[in-house]
C-alpha cells in the first residue's frame, strides 16, 4: 500500500503537468468542489472553455454520476479523467474521455479544447 503523503504527491505532479500541457496560465486553473462532496481535482477555463480533470490511481477508470454531474454542472467542453498507463485516449461517455497519464501532452498537446 501506498502511503497517504505519496499519493498526494503523485496527484499534485499530474496536475502541474496537465497545467504545462494544456498551456494554462494565472488565474485559469481551479480546484472545483461543493459542499455536498462533489470536486474535480482541476478545471482549467481558458478562452471561454471549460475543461475538467479528475485524476484516477487506476488503469481503468470507471464512469460515476459525480463525473456525469460535474459535466453538467460545470458546462465543460472536456472532462479528462487521467489514469495510470500508457495509449490513446478512450471514451467513457459523451463529453467523458480517459486519458492515460503517459498521454497526457498528446491529448492536450493542441492546447486547445476538442
Amino acid at each position: 500500500m501506498v502511503p497517504h503523503d505519496c499519493l498526494i504527491v503523485k496527484i499534485q505532479t499530474m496536475r502541474c503537468e496537465i497545467i504545462r500541457c494544456s498551456d494554462a496560465r494565472r488565474g485559469e486553473a481551479f480546484f472545483w468542489g461543493v459542499h455536498t462532496g462533489a470536486e474535480l481535482d482541476l478545471l482549467i477555463v481558458k478562452n471561454g472553455h471549460r475543461r475538467g480533470f479528475e485524476i484516477k490511481l487506476t488503469r481503468s477508470p470507471r464512469l460515476t454520476a459525480a463525473m456525469r454531474s460535474a459535466r453538467d454542472v460545470l458546462n465543460l467542453t472536456q472532462l479528462y479523467v487521467i489514469c495510470h498507463g500508457v495509449g490513446s485516449p478512450w471514451p467513457l461517455s459523451e463529453g467523458i474521455t480517459a486519458v492515460p497519464a503517459g498521454s497526457i501532452a498528446a491529448a492536450l498537446g493542441s492546447n486547445e479544447p476538442p
